[in-house]
């Protein structure tokens, strides 16, 4: 009776962007404090088996962790209290600024690992002579961003992205030399797949420090760009990998 049974179990956990919070905004924050982190753990499983199907197995796993720190400002301005140059016409001189800390930094390391069995059932409604299935997903992605205000008027932002995948052996892990594979793997980070990073700069002009330009505002940006793809697994010794890069101005 039970192998014509349409039967599915679904079971899932949850916990996204786990984290503790500060209870003095205004208190030093330390670059270590656990308040700087926070923390995701996902899982889900299917189970499911009918007529056609002996068993199909779906495992969904998710693991992250993620780091955001505000620096304090640094800022120091060494004419700020310069008497004689107080004149509206020494204001771009008095104002000259300078932050020897970065603004704020981040990274996030995401890991999603997908894993799918399917055993089908032959004519007589048993697994003899079929070799079950598998559908395998092992990925890691990592992301930067450092956000600098060098002064008043200029800032600069660092982002990066990348991409990897965790090889698996085939079929299922069941011998410690396929478990052990899959730990190195992981310690080296993945296999990247995916690279790119961008730079953006911004000056905003002075103007409104000057008493006859005060009345206009202008901003210089610069961008540039950069991505490396890696080529296919099986043809990197003779296509090899792309690179792209790109740059903008604007005013």
């Amino acid at each position: 009776r039970n192998l014509v049974i349409d039967q599915e179990v679904r079971r899932s956990i949850n916990f996204t962007n786990v984290r503790k919070e500060r209870k003095q905004s205004d208190k030093l924050v330390l670059p270590f404090a656990i308040s700087n982190f926070d923390f995701t753990y996902a899982y889900s499983d299917i189970n499911r088996s009918n007529l056609q199907t002996a068993s199909f197995e779906s495992r969904n796993y998710k693991g992250a962790i993620g780091y955001n720190y505000g620096f304090p400002d640094a800022n120091i301005a060494p004419l700020k209290n310069v008497n004689f140059l107080n004149s509206p016409y020494l204001k771009l001189i008095q104002d000259i600024n300078i932050n020897p800390l970065p603004s704020t930094f981040g990274l996030r390391a995401d890991l999603d690992r997908s894993y799918v069995k399917t055993q089908l059932r032959n004519d007589r409604l048993g697994i003899e002579g079929i070799e079950p299935q598998f559908q395998k997903a092992f990925t890691l992605s990592r992301s930067y961003n450092l956000d600098w205000n060098l002064t008043e008027n200029i800032n600069i932002n660092y982002s990066a992205r990348a991409f990897s995948v965790i090889d698996e052996e085939a079929g299922e892990i069941n011998t410690e030399a396929k478990r052990d594979s899959i730990i190195t793997n992981l310690q080296n980070l993945g296999r990247i797949k995916n690279f790119d990073q961008s730079i953006v700069a911004g000056y905003q002009v002075p103007l409104g420090k000057i008493p006859f330009t005060d009345w206009v505002s202008a901003e210089a940006r610069y961008k540039v760009d950069f991505n490396w793809t890696s080529g296919s697994l099986n043809q990197i010794d003779t296509l090899g990998h792309l690179i792209q890069n790109s740059s903008e101005w604007g005013l």
